[in-house]
């Protein structure tokens, strides 16, 4: 089972946004919402290690789910562009551009999901998430 690793680097009150490494390198950008006591649909997920399986949404089609997060469920890694796409969830895109300052707007999401699902070939994998200062 292959192991990727999200970097979150910068957060604030707008959101989190991180680097998706393999190896230790960085492969993807993300984008979740600001961490709030791990709150339903206004939170990022803890830092931790979760393990992903390939998932099949009703609303985002395929995409990988989070298993075993606390307090959680169905937190998903899909495509989206700003932070009112996630709910909670993880968005991968491959760069990032500004819509208005100061949000974030994730590049290429669809394109950096194509991406993931190259390198894990829709199998599960290990996700560690760290806070980085």
């Amino acid at each position: 089972m292959k192991t990727l690793t999200l970097s979150r680097a910068i957060s604030n009150d707008k959101g989190t946004v991180g680097l998706l490494s393999h190896e230790g390198v960085p492969f993807l950008v993300t984008l979740e919402l600001p961490y709030k006591d791990n709150q339903r649909d206004i939170s990022c997920i803890p830092a931790g290690g979760y393990t992903c399986e390939w998932h099949n949404s009703f609303k985002f089609g395929e995409c990988y789910r989070l298993l075993d997060v606390k307090d959680r469920n169905e937190i998903l890694i899909h495509a989206g562009n700003e932070t009112k796409d996630t709910h909670g969830c993880i968005l991968v895109g491959r760069g990032f551009g500004i819509i208005q300052v100061p949000s974030v707007y994730l590049a290429e999401s669809k394109l950096g999901l194509e991406k993931l699902y190259s390198l894990t070939n829709k199998e599960h994998f290990r996700l560690i998430i760290e806070e980085k200062p």
